[in-house]
């Protein structure tokens, strides 16, 4: 950047200096959003008395260097930027290259999905990521009957999934594609940048130390013997030894408690999909748990620190950055994002979605002014002059990812294609042209058949139906986990930070400390901890509380000091705020109420589409087109109600929110419902309480015993307005019965 070229300027360029030397590629400029700066090695470029390049590749093979010289070289200015050119270069070996029963196979090909009408951003996005799976499956069937091999010099070997890599451009993208793969039993490595504390396995494993902790805590053992970890483990081992794991961890930490509980589970996990990451991540956390046991700062209560952990995930920022964790293992297809594979060599390379347009921010964004480069804090704010820059910067950015996407590999290329919504707006068609899906100036459509008959041509051939390979279908429905939160996660949109139910928007950040995730758990621990005896009236010990549940959920003392009259303001007014029916949270009796009510619901193959038709069906979940990949939904769907209470017979679910809204009238609420799909949620929740207050009461009837869904915004809960912040529904009994049906048997239909 700027500074760095200040300071080599200073040092180097001296008059008895002998000489300075910059080695770079400004085609490979992709870390802007790490300060990396372009610009400056242009401007310091010019400045250079000569001049030198690097004539020979040593990676990729003729034919690949050739498809790619005719990529870009078919734009007079291929990176935007006159001062960046493409200098072509030769193969500075035969290389490696595929061949289909003696046959070569075109070492660079577009990967095209087929559609009568042009597909929408999200739709295309799930096509090509099949289409890629689908022509990957069939390259390692080809490859394990010998019909497919890499030749490389006077050796010839087949096909293996580790010479393979899908470069994507998001996580999301990353997530998606490995879903794919792995419903045609293809096994993968995803290199992510989520920490392991956003997984499964850290709830899991944060239960059974809560239980262990705290055995005779109201549904503590439930939760914990409830999870994965020890469900496994009792399949080979006897169940559990409360007082032995206690006194091992009190005495030696959680690894030497929780180790050979994890070996006993380690056959059960393995059985799983994906089990060998469901493994690795318990090892992961437990190494965790005992190296900060053993730091500088000792943690007395294992627990608290791992929800610490947990809760910190909820802000990115405030978590130390992680190396990239692998899920899965060696052996594998590997899918990276492409700023994780420059520097990196592959010999086949798919980029299924080269052709999807990816816009420009529209918060935090760079630019360049022609003299330094900026930041605008909000760019869809932006005016016209400054938006046009950002969205010069972003296509820059973009077409150098593409060169770098595709350099990677050194026999195989594939780039998905289609007729796809704003292709126009995207570096392939800025290099080819906007006809570019029926041009294919470059190089022929590679179908799963192989027809390398045809020769090349200016039109693609007719795709050919793909044959999903038997021995390739084993993990079409694979066994999972899923929740409320994994189901709204699965947006059209990319995103790669984690869909939470009370997550702010980022001009929202500065109005207060007090809000998101951590005040919002902060408030659920004190609202279930309440008793009337306390919250008469907001007293210093009621403030005392509040105060130490923001320290547990990561704010600092003095922070937790100054939110604490906020906090114990919104807790009075959620206890005495008077509910529709008439009650009053602070008046019902312990036995009337259960907090944080755990479930886990059977999913049987269940069609997400036939969810989806019959949620809509009933008015619910208008916005939402489908749920990303997870098509088929297989195994538990698992969440914790924040209450359940009875009033004169009913039974309500409740959920607390302290979300911060506009205003909290019946339209804002119901505003706020929509935009975070909480109609989602609280149904899923209705069908789990109807379930189980089924199975308590052999006279059960959803018209007598059900009483309704109550959200409470507790930020617009005022005692001069009674009513307001209370969001309230009572779903159809139809719909509730119809949708425990389709959980538990796959069908969809109602009556």
């Amino acid at each position: 950047d700027a500074r760095q070229w200040r300071i080599f300027e200073r040092i180097y360029r001296q008059p008895e200096a002998r000489a300075l030397v910059l080695i770079g590629d400004p085609k490979q400029a992709i870390y802007g959003f790490r300060g990396g700066d372009v610009h400056t090695y242009l401007r310091v470029q010019a400045l250079a008395e000569s001049k030198e390049t690097l004539p020979v590749n040593y990676r990729s093979s003729a034919e690949l260097l050739a498809g790619i010289d005719a990529v870009f070289r078919s734009h007079p200015v291929p990176f935007l930027d006159s001062r960046i050119g493409f200098i072509p270069v030769s193969a500075g070996r035969d290389g490696a290259r595929l061949s289909h029963d003696q046959q070569e196979v075109p070492a660079i090909a577009w990967l095209a999905v087929d559609s009568d009408s042009e597909l929408g951003i999200g739709a295309a996005r799930i096509a090509l990521a099949q289409r890629c799976a689908e022509h990957l499956a069939a390259q390692m069937a080809a490859s394990a009957m010998g019909h497919l091999t890499v030749i490389e010099g006077e050796t010839q070997r087949a096909l293996l999934p580790g010479d393979c890599a899908v470069l994507v451009r998001t996580h999301f993208e990353a997530g998606l594609m490995q879903a794919q793969l792995e419903r045609y039993g293809i096994a993968s490595v995803c290199q992510r940048k989520d920490s392991v504390y956003s997984y499964y396995e850290a709830q899991d494993l944060l239960a059974v130390l809560r239980y262990l902790e705290n055995p005779a805590a109201r549904g503590s053992e439930i939760a914990a013997r409830q999870g994965l970890l020890l469900q496994n483990a009792a399949l080979s081992a006897p169940p559990l030894d409360c007082a032995e794991a206690i006194r091992l961890l009190n005495a030696h930490g959680p690894m030497a408690c929780l180790l050979p509980v994890l070996h006993h589970a380690r056959d059960g996990l393995l059985r799983l999909p994906d089990g060998e990451a469901h493994y690795g991540n318990y090892m992961h956390l437990l190494e965790c748990l005992q190296a900060a046991q053993a730091g500088p700062t000792v943690h007395d209560c294992s627990s608290a620190w791992l929800a610490h952990q947990v809760a910190l995930e909820s802000i990115p920022s405030e978590r130390p950055p992680e190396p990239p964790r692998v899920a899965g293992g060696n052996h594998r297809v590997r899918i990276l994002t492409l700023h994780q594979s420059k520097g990196l060599e592959f010999g086949y390379v798919y980029l299924p979605f080269i052709a999807l347009r990816l816009k420009a921010q529209n918060g935090f964004a760079h630019y360049h002014d022609d003299t330094q480069r900026c930041l605008h804090i909000n760019a869809a704010s932006a005016d016209d002059d400054i938006r046009a820059r950002i969205e010069r910067e972003s296509d820059t950015e973009q077409l150098r990812l593409l060169y770098v996407g595709m350099t990677r590999a050194r026999f195989g290329l594939r780039l998905g294609i289609g007729p796809i919504k704003d292709f126009v707006h995207t570096p392939l068609a800025y290099l080819l042209g906007e006809n570019a899906p029926a041009l294919l100036p470059c190089f022929p459509e590679d179908t799963v058949e192989y027809c390398l008959s045809e020769p090349f041509s200016t039109a693609p051939p007719a795709l050919q139906t793909a044959r999903q390979l038997p021995a390739f279908s084993r993990a079409a429905n694979p066994w999972g986990i899923t929740s409320f939160s994994a189901l709204h996660q699965a947006n059209e949109k990319p995103r790669d930070l984690p869909a939470d139910d009370e997550a702010l928007a980022w001009q929202d950040a500065a109005i207060s400390p007090f809000q998101g995730a951590d005040f919002g758990n902060a408030m659920h621990a004190v609202l279930e901890q309440a008793k009337p005896e306390d919250w008469r009236t907001i007293t210093q010990a009621g403030r005392n509380a509040c105060a130490e549940a923001m320290v547990h959920f990561g704010y600092s003392p003095a922070r937790s000091i100054e939110g604490a009259p906020l906090l114990a303001e919104l807790v009075f007014n959620t206890l005495w705020a008077p509910l529709p029916e008439g009650s009053v949270l602070l008046n019902l009796h312990e036995s009337d109420m259960r907090h944080e009510m755990a479930f886990h619901m059977k999913l049987s193959h269940v069609s997400s589409a036939s969810v989806l038709a019959l949620l809509q069906r009933f008015n619910y979940c208008r916005q939402r087109s489908h749920f990303g990949f997870k098509q088929t939904l297989n195994g538990l769907l698992t969440g914790k109600i924040d209450l359940c209470y009875r009033y004169q017979g009913k039974v309500y679910l409740l959920d607390y929110k302290s979300n911060t809204l506009n205003d909290y009238h019946a339209d804002a609420l119901q505003a706020s419902i929509d935009d975070q799909e909480y109609d989602l949620q609280y149904l899923i929740y209705c069908v789990a309480l109807h379930r189980w207050m089924r199975q308590r009461r052999a006279d059960y009837s959803y018209a007598e015993h059900f009483g309704g869904v109550r959200y409470v915004y507790s930020r617009g809960l005022h005692p001069e307005h009674p009513g307001q912040g209370i969001f309230c529904d009572l779903p159809p009994e139809t719909l509730i019965v119809a949708l425990d049906r389709c959980f538990d048997t796959g069908n969809g239909n109602h009556d």
